[in-house]
């Protein structure tokens, strides 16, 4: 049983990351990046980074919250963009929450 749910999960070489919440912030692009970031900061402790994303979930309240920070969440990636699915929960009190999967680096892939 995991105690802590904010750390993510690895099994041999893949990296699972759930239920990163976006910190409250009424500019949903400055949420955005922030949970990026400290997505970005999780993997880089158990050697991997953006460029080894290999899915990310997003879950948002209703659709025009992922129209309001595509571009920020696009700039982030860069050309580095995952595979992504924008899920709507139809509940506007939930806040923005990302799920990730990730491959660990290996020398090959640095």
């Amino acid at each position: 049983m995991r105690l802590n749910q904010d750390e993510p999960v690895v099994h041999s070489d893949v990296i699972y990351i759930s239920n990163q919440m976006s910190t409250f912030s009424p500019n949903l692009g400055e949420q955005t990046y922030k949970t990026l970031k400290q997505m970005e900061i999780k993997l880089d402790r158990h050697h991997s980074n953006k460029y080894n994303i290999i899915k990310v979930n997003i879950y948002v309240p209703n659709l025009d919250y992922w129209y309001s920070m595509k571009d920020c969440y696009q700039n982030f990636f860069g050309s580095a963009q995952p595979n992504n699915s924008i899920i709507p929960t139809y509940d506007e009190q939930a806040p923005i929450s990302f799920e990730m999967v990730a491959k660990k680096m290996t020398y090959a892939n640095c």
